[in-house]
């Protein structure tokens, strides 16, 4: 036995045990008995070959290399269904969709081998050695058939590959390495055989080569915890951005382009041809090569397009977005940033500086490399830095330039070490406006950031930029409204305290001329001590907006609710009539309930007044699981333009004497039970109020 036919065996023993002991280590994994197989495939396919190797005749050659056709024609179907189900958590789906191309695969080659095997390999001799064959047709077949199914295989792993990160790529890699080493070797091989129409040993001993090299692969993976249980999710485009597709696609383009080319073509001139095109096509790649312009479009083209990020770009930015959404500070949201690019970025010094342009100034909000941030530039200095960068669109490396206003951004970086990579400035614009900076500086390792990542501090820079002119216009927003309501509060009180300190004022003028008369010192009194409850309800109105609505809720009946109203308020001279039905009780605080229904009712007296023949009629009812009570009048009612913008704001009325706090205060207590406060009215015709309580 020679050293072609010990290598053929040993490869085909190794390749035999290490399926069997994938087979065991992983016996729950999903994928491992596809791999079993596919790589029992080949181990057959190699010990067949050594069999063709070592036959003493050219008949036992032929028959051994019959067989040898059954693996050579499964084995391209079995490793794609492997790669499809490898790892993948969707391969429902994927395999779905390739189902098609899977049953090709594997009808194809196999009918070429059943229906036609004297037409596959046609026996020749070569020398002494009887393991040379021509292809017939069905062996063209054959040979494209595995061309193509090697060429899926490839753009698949590759797939699998560039859609894990971390530990999961640290898991797959061996598993998919080897299997890249089988079938580029493959995709070579039998791209030979269709262009020479020849099948030798030399493509056969390089074959059992790459599968010995694969199964090295396969057991450094198998000796990983975890080889077959990681699930990854690889985008449906295959073709489009697939380096393995574009280089696969080249190489068949080329190597058939250059055999039609020289078909035929032998002696001088054809070598002379031959190695002008090859010298041209250097000459060529090197000038592309040397050429700024074109080496910048290319980088930045592979990084967008094939380059496999460094960063899972999905989770950072879901990161990002969850530190940083909540945040309503600016000062807050600045030292969040600067920690997050410090932390991601491996970026030792990074500051987050905060523009405002009212005032031409910059202020430091948090920075990872100062120890006190509270620094501040202003002036002219100042002014000419806010103005360069807002003509900045994206972040620059501030060691690249030589602008005067540089030297100002150098001085913010702290000078810890030396020579740390280098220095970015990202400028933090939204809407075309500049509301800051950050730098960065003193990077781990003093490696410089790559486009990749200055494309992701622009996309963070932008996010930034309008959370802070966000949060600058609520700022504002949230001050005007400020200043609205003061406004609304003191003039309201302002009239009424005017009114009422006329009141005392011409008292006070009057009592000296007339204190001798009782009459006058009683209605003075009077007068005074209307005034100071007057002042009093006011400041005892006004402190609900400051105190926090609590309730002592018990079991509550609204019928005895509406009694124990109508016995306290004997004095009302307006006829009030009941229609109370049998109701469940309600879980409520009765002292605020019997607030509400104060409040409903005087609201109806106050709109009767002016009114004949007026009537208030109290209801209660149950409705669908909840008590509702309804206070309804005849009075003159209200507007509609009046209930959707004023009826439920404070200090918004349309009594003359009120001062518009009652039903704000009733529908903040209605609610804090639960309930909900609905009216109808109409102009002239009256109103009804309705509250509806949650019943017990």
């Amino acid at each position: 036995m020679d050293l072609v036919s010990i290598l053929f065996f040993a490869t085909a023993a190794i390749a035999g045990g290490i399926a069997a002991l994938a087979f065991v280590r992983n016996s729950g994994a999903p994928a491992r008995r596809t791999f079993c197989v596919a790589l029992g495939l080949l181990a057959v396919q190699s010990a067949l070959a050594g069999l063709v190797h070592n036959a003493s005749t050219t008949d036992a050659a032929n028959f051994w290399r019959t067989w040898w056709l059954v693996p050579q024609a499964l084995s391209p179907a079995a490793w794609l269904l492997f790669v499809l189900k490898y790892s993948r958590g969707n391969f429902s789906i994927s395999f779905k969709n390739w189902l098609p191309i899977f049953v090709a695969l594997t009808a194809i080659p196999l009918a070429t081998i059943t229906l036609l095997p004297e037409n596959v390999l046609i026996p020749q001799a070569v020398g002494d050695s009887p393991g040379s064959f021509a292809i017939g047709g069905a062996g063209f077949i054959l040979y494209l058939s595995i061309v193509l199914g090697s060429a899926l295989i490839l753009i698949n792993l590759e797939r699998t590959f560039r859609a894990a990160v971390g530990t999961m790529r640290w898991r797959l890699k061996y598993v998919i390495l080897g299997t890249a080493a089988i079938f580029i070797v493959k995709l070579y091989t039998s791209s030979q055989v269709v262009l020479f129409k020849s099948h030798t040993l030399t493509l056969d001993i390089i074959n059992s080569i790459a599968l010995l090299i694969a199964c090295a692969l396969f057991l450094v993976g198998l000796l990983r915890s975890g080889l077959f249980r990681v699930e990854v999710y690889p985008s449906e485009k295959v073709l489009q951005f697939s380096v393995a597709g574009v280089l696969i696609g080249a190489y068949l383009v080329l190597i058939g382009l250059f055999s039609k080319i020289f078909a035929g073509w032998e002696g001088p001139q054809a070598f002379a041809l031959k190695a002008f095109l090859l010298l041209s096509s250097l000459a060529l790649v090197g000038i592309l090569l040397v050429s700024e312009r074109s080496r910048d479009k290319l980088r930045r083209f592979v990084s967008r397009h094939f380059h496999r990020p460094f960063y899972d770009y999905r989770s950072l930015w879901l990161n990002f977005t969850e530190k940083s959404a909540t945040i309503v500070d600016a000062d807050t949201l600045s030292r969040t940033v600067a920690d997050w690019l410090s932390e991601h970025l491996r970026v030792l010094s990074t500051s987050v500086w905060l523009v405002d342009k009212d005032s031409g100034t910059a202020r430091l909000a948090a920075s990872t490399g100062v120890s006190a941030p509270d620094q501040q530039i202003t002036g002219a200095i100042a002014t000419e830095l806010i103005q360069a960068l807002e003509r900045e669109s994206s972040p620059f490396d501030i060691d690249d330039r030589s602008d005067s206003w540089i030297n100002t951004l150098r001085g913010f970086f702290p000078d810890h070490f030396e020579g740390a990579g280098n220095r970015i400035c990202v400028p933090l614009t939204a809407a075309g406006r500049l509301v800051g900076f950050c730098t960065l500086g003193d990077r781990v390792n003093y490696i410089p950031l790559e486009l990749q990542e200055l494309e992701l501090l622009k996309c963070v820079g932008d996010q930034v930029a309008s959370n802070l002119l966000n949060l600058q216009l609520s700022n504002r927003l949230i001050q005007s409204k400020e200043m609205e309501a003061f406004q609304t509060i003191s003039a309201f009180f302002v009239h009424d305290l005017k009114n009422t300190a006329s009141t005392l004022n011409l008292t006070l003028q009057n009592l000296p001329k007339h204190f001798d008369n009782p009459e006058f010192r009683k209605d003075a009194l009077r007068a005074i001590g209307k005034s100071v409850n007057h002042i009093q309800e006011l400041i005892s109105r006004l402190t609900l907006f400051r105190q926090k609505l609590e309730l002592n809720k018990t079991s509550v009946d609204l019928n005895a609710c509406v009694r124990e109203f109508l016995s306290a308020h004997k004095q009302i001279q307006i006829s009030i009539s009941t229609d109370l039905a049998e109701i469940r009780p309600v879980l409520a605080d009765q002292e605020q309930l019997q607030k509400v229904l104060t409040n409903l009712v005087l609201n109806s007296v106050d709109a009767l007044r002016s009114g004949s023949n007026g009537l208030i009629r109290i209801s209660t009812r149950q409705h669908n699981g909840t008590v509702q009570l309804s206070v309804t009048d005849n009075g003159c009612g209200m507007s509609p333009d009046f209930i959707a913008r004023s009826l439920f704001r404070p200090f918004q009325t349309t009594k003359k004497g009120g001062i518009g706090i009652g039903m704000f205060q009733s529908k903040a207590i209605i609610e804090a039970h639960g309930g909900r406060v609905e009216v109808q009215s109409e102009l002239q015709k009256g109103t009804t109020f309705t509250i509806s309580l949650p019943a017990c």
